[in-house]
């Protein structure tokens, strides 16, 4: 993702197609804020790579048909934005942060989980309960398996049983089957504070997950930096569609479980339809040594891609790439 130069005439035209794509007519983009809107764009969006500059170029657009331009706003943004990347499994930039993520999931099993009965079903205390409870939220693949949105809770179940076996590989497996076990991911994206153990202690322990080297990548804002301050305002990314994947090896020896979130790129980091400008597919892979009494996570890498071109488009019952 090479940077690019923006001058007076590439941001006019930047500006015009995401008009474009947003869908949005001359009637709701007049020619004072066509014309600030390419200003901000060449100032702040120069030096970003081509495919970042144009989820900004949609961000400025949407801002002068809801609440108007905010050039620090934008700034700002823009500052957060020079450090998006898309990335793929096993990428050696996030080679750290894939092993921090490690050291915590099974802190998580070990310390908190594990002690923790309530977490998973009272007539199978092998299971997570989180698990049904996703079961008919999103898409579902076992090994060559797809089970689409709406999957009974009964069917997921079963097909989980029937390839996890033994007891604590199911307690492990269905304690990262869920989209829970992207709490630590969900930190980096809304550049917030990750607890340090059950947080039910006088004096709370965090980590700031997305200082380390290569959590700069991922889609984030900083909250602060567009005056916000509540839960519900943070990042710029809300949920689209969700897929869970589940793939144990030939052997026996090990499991990968895949959690992937489709999320809309949104202005305000809200669900509100209006204030998108973009899509973005962001996956955790974990890998489960199963040949221990208690199975264990000893790997954990990621996958992101993003666009500016894809925008309120409904959810999608197949896995995505």
């Amino acid at each position: 993702m090479l940077p690019i130069k923006i001058n007076k005439a590439k941001a006019n035209t930047m500006i015009a197609e995401a008009a474009t794509r947003l869908g949005v007519g001359v009637e709701d983009l007049d020619e004072e804020n066509t014309t600030f809107g390419a200003e901000c764009l060449r100032r702040y969006g120069s030096g970003l790579p081509a495919k970042t500059a144009r989820v900004l170029a949609n961000y400025i657009v949407n801002m002068a048909t809801t609440e108007g331009i905010d050039e620090e706003k934008v700034e700002n943004l823009a500052k957060s934005m020079k450090g998006w990347r898309e990335f793929d499994f096993g990428d050696p930039r996030l080679a750290k942060l894939g092993a921090k993520f490690v050291q915590r999931q099974n802190n998580y099993l070990t310390n908190v989980a594990f002690l923790n009965p309530s977490l998973y079903l009272q007539e199978d205390p092998n299971i997570f309960s989180s698990l049904p409870g996703d079961a008919n939220r999103g898409i579902w693949k076992f090994g060559d398996t797809t089970y689409p949105v709406g999957t009974s809770p009964d069917t997921i179940l079963n097909k989980f049983r029937s390839l996890v076996k033994t007891p604590n590989a199911q307690k492990v497996i269905s304690t990262l089957l869920n989209q829970s076990s992207l709490a630590d991911m969900e930190t980096l994206l809304m550049k917030s504070e990750a607890t340090v153990g059950s947080g039910n202690v006088k004096k709370l322990q965090v980590e700031t997950l997305y200082n380390i080297k290569g959590g700069e990548m991922f889609v984030s804002r900083k909250p602060e930096d567009d005056g916000r301050k509540f839960a519900a305002d943070l990042g710029i990314t809300s949920d689209h569609d969700v897929y869970f994947g589940l793939d144990i090896s030939k052997d026996g020896k090990t499991a990968v479980v895949t959690v992937s979130v489709v999320k809309n790129l949104n202005s305000k980091g809200w669900k509100s339809p209006e204030h998108n400008i973009g899509m973005a597919t962001i996956t955790q892979r974990t890998t489960v040594d199963l040949t221990k009494e208690m199975p264990d996570v000893i790997g954990i890498t990621f996958s992101q891609t993003f666009t500016a071109d894809r925008i309120n488009l409904p959810p999608r019952n197949e896995a995505p790439n």
